[in-house]
């Protein structure tokens, strides 16, 4: 795998929003969840949860770009596997939880940019050399939730989505299957968030087969948003050009670049 040569995948662009729109939207995203077998989950989560509301529905209405269907589905499924990660803890207001996740953050195993793209998307960072200390797959998992709720406090991201720089396991051994399909699972079709792209920075040879098998589990859709870039600084941002990512102050730090990450969610 070289380079990145292809061209970015596009996404479907999301509609104008006006109260018509959102009022309408949301009374459908109500009747259609009523249609559906009780969630034991979702129930809990309606009576108990902070976090529960309008603005949530939204954000999940604007993930599927108002496909109502799709983003109820989306929206169940979120609860169901909101509670296997987190436990008791679930129906808590999750970004309260997270500064007192103290091996979630220590982790730092994703981190969101101080600012976002120009095109309004959040740039985050995946950081593999995690799953070679002693963190729990559980806090690792917790800190990509934490990391994605932060980033969709911004309109923009909702509506636009995020994009991920990589950085890549030290060693093979390090390899933690289980909770890279988890990670994947959680983005493919469980939290409110759109991939604009991924972006595997200076990735070894031997790294390339997980690479492949990473974007198989994928799927065919998100797994053609996954984009590698190797070379040097100059290369890898004429690289990058394309995505809109192509300056050294939307690079992060950790491979050469000015861009910071917040230390807290």
């Amino acid at each position: 795998m070289s380079t990145c040569k292809r061209r970015p995948q596009t996404q479907t662009p999301t509609p104008n929003e006006d109260d018509g729109l959102l009022q309408t939207k949301l009374r459908e995203f109500d009747a259609t969840l009523n249609k559906l077998p009780t969630s034991t989950n979702v129930s809990k989560a309606m009576s108990d949860c902070p976090d529960y509301s309008d603005a949530m529905k939204l954000v999940f209405l604007r993930c599927e770009v108002f496909n109502v269907e799709l983003a109820v589905r989306r929206f169940v499924a979120y609860w169901e596997t909101r509670v296997e990660v987190f436990g008791e803890h679930a129906f808590s207001s999750l970004l309260g939880l997270a500064n007192d996740d103290h091996e979630a953050m220590k982790c730092k195993y994703t981190q969101v940019a101080e600012r976002c793209d120009e095109a309004g998307r959040a740039i985050l960072l995946l950081d593999y050399h995690s799953e070679g200390g002693n963190f729990s797959d559980t806090a690792l998992l917790r800190s990509c939730w934490y990391t994605i709720h932060s980033a969709l406090r911004e309109e923009s991201v909702q509506k636009k989505g995020i994009v991920i720089y990589v950085r890549t396991l030290q060693s093979i051994m390090d390899w933690r299957v289980g909770l890279c399909k988890n990670v994947i699972s959680s983005v493919k079709g469980t939290l409110p968030v759109r991939l604009a792209g991924c972006h595997v920075i200076d990735p070894p040879l031997i790294l390339h087969g997980v690479i492949s098998l990473s974007k198989k589990m994928m799927g065919k859709k998100l797994g053609k948003r996954v984009y590698i870039h190797s070379g040097s600084l100059d290369k890898k941002l004429k690289s990058l050009s394309k995505f809109g990512l192509g300056r050294v102050d939307m690079y992060p730090i950790v491979f050469g670049g000015q861009l910071g990450f917040k230390s807290s969610y």
